[in-house]
């Protein structure tokens, strides 16, 4: 926020508004109520359709929508996932994002497909675990936490020195916490981490790559969304299957293997880490002049209160609606992908396999390669996190209504310039707010209703 001044695109929007002209400039902007009631509309429709198929839906492609089953013959059918989708919640969001980096994203989602289309003709799709986006995945993704550190050393140094000195002395009575206590619990929660693992039944190898691997995407997370706002969802990747293909799972335990998989619910996907969402609200503090203090504290009691109510809330859903019954979507799947991935490596145990470490060191070269472009040459279409996000699901479901997006802000730069992008910022905001206005009544009065409707995401 001080050193580097990242543009934090997701705060862009609470933070218009949350501004003290608000409804003059943004709520009663027609920009704005174009947008918000074309969002609206979209899912008026789409709900009564669920309700009431007579009443016609808006369009099948607004959400996930399968092209495969038009895709027939070879090798084009080796293209897997291959949906398209209109969000007009993510065609507003990917607005505000860098145009290199929305190109990037469906640029790469789309040489994804090619990959495994070229697969097919020549035969590589025989190669167990290809095109290996897992491993691309993770090689560019730990790539992209080892190139946060490096650009913050000087940074963390600075925060060090401070540390050490006199009480007096130290210029660190703005930030959320003084550096000196964020050193001391960064020194005593590792070991105390470390010791929870070992307890758990990880081995010295097992415990040191899963938190390295952790921490380095964690990391790698929170600066994408501070740099450039993007979705970062990262199923291929996890420390459990990059321990698994950098050493095989034969070395390792059966108690080993069971405890890296108990960590699984919270490493399956990131899409809901913590840490970016904390960076964001220091962001917003920021902006409005509220004490950094003041919101560290609010976001340490938030997380006090939401726990438990957390726990209660899943555990009470799944007794009252039934587990297997009603409970879907991550109900079912953290506990059967877990658990059926455990009991195949005790039944069969994964070897090493050199592809799938080369994979790693293609993921992480090519975001090297393309970031080292860029910082040569300047300007390059083309960015590193780009790739990482295109092959790690975070575009699975993003890719086309990333491209719309990107198609649209370039065409408004091209013939209206910087003043027409900031024109037209009010109706993309207006896709994001009425799509998750309508959504939300969907989602409040179905429970209230007590039956199943509009979801306003995915399927």
């Amino acid at each position: 926020m001080e050193h580097e001044k990242l543009v934090y695109p997701i705060v862009q929007l609470p933070a218009t508004m949350a501004q003290p002209e608000a409804w003059r400039r943004l709520y009663l902007c027609p920009a704005f109520l174009w947008g918000f009631g074309l969002a609206t509309f979209i899912d008026l429709m789409n709900g009564l359709n669920e309700l009431y198929p007579q009443i016609p839906q808006f369009s099948r492609y607004i959400k996930l929508h399968n092209m495969r089953q038009y895709i027939t013959g070879r090798p084009w059918d080796a293209m897997n996932p291959f949906q398209i989708s209109m969000y007009p919640f993510a065609i507003g969001l990917a607005y505000f994002l860098p145009l290199d980096l929305s190109f990037s994203c469906w640029f790469f989602f789309v040489l994804r497909l090619a990959e495994q289309v070229l697969g097919a003709v020549f035969g590589w799709e025989q190669i167990p675990g290809f095109p290996f986006f897992g491993q691309q995945a993770s090689g560019a993704w730990l790539m992209l936490g080892i190139m946060a550190i490096w650009a913050s050393r000087h940074w963390l140094k600075e925060t060090l020195k401070v540390a050490l000195k006199p009480s007096e002395q130290r210029k660190d009575v703005n930030e959320p916490i003084r550096f000196r206590w964020a050193w001391i619990g960064l020194i005593i929660s590792t070991p105390a981490l470390i010791a929870f693992t070992k307890f758990m039944g990880m081995g010295p190898l097992m415990l040191t790559v899963f938190w390295a691997v952790f921490f380095l995407f964690s990391i790698a997370i929170t600066r994408v969304r501070a740099e450039l706002g993007a979705p970062h969802e990262i199923v291929y990747a996890q420390p459990r299957n990059i321990v698994a293909d950098l050493f095989g799972t034969s070395r390792f335990s059966p108690r080993e293997l069971t405890a890296i998989s108990l960590t699984h619910w919270f490493n399956r996907g990131y899409r809901c880490h913590p840490m970016p969402g904390m960076l964001e609200a220091f962001k917003f503090a920021q902006l409005f002049g509220i004490p950094q203090r003041a919101m560290a504290a609010l976001v340490f009691v938030t997380y006090l209160l939401s726990i438990p109510v957390t726990y209660w809330a899943n555990l009470h859903v799944c007794y009252r609606e039934g587990a297997t019954a009603k409970c879907i979507g991550f109900k079912a799947w953290v506990g059967w992908e877990a658990f059926n991935q455990l009991a195949s490596w005790l039944q069969a145990p994964q070897q090493v396999l050199n592809p799938r470490r080369i994979a790693m060191l293609v993921g992480a070269g090519i975001v090297w390669g393309l970031w080292a472009i860029r910082l040569a040459i300047g300007s390059f279409p083309l960015h590193h996190a780009g790739y990482a996000l295109a092959v790690s699901f975070a575009m699975n479901y993003f890719w086309f209504a990333f491209m719309i997006s990107w198609l649209a802000k370039a065409l408004i730069l091209k013939f209206g310039g910087s003043r027409a992008h900031r024109d037209f910022m009010p109706f993309f905001i207006g896709l994001i707010v009425g799509d998750f206005t309508a959504g939300s009544i969907w989602a409040i009065w179905g429970p209230v209703r007590g039956f199943r409707n509009y979801r306003i995401y995915i399927f």
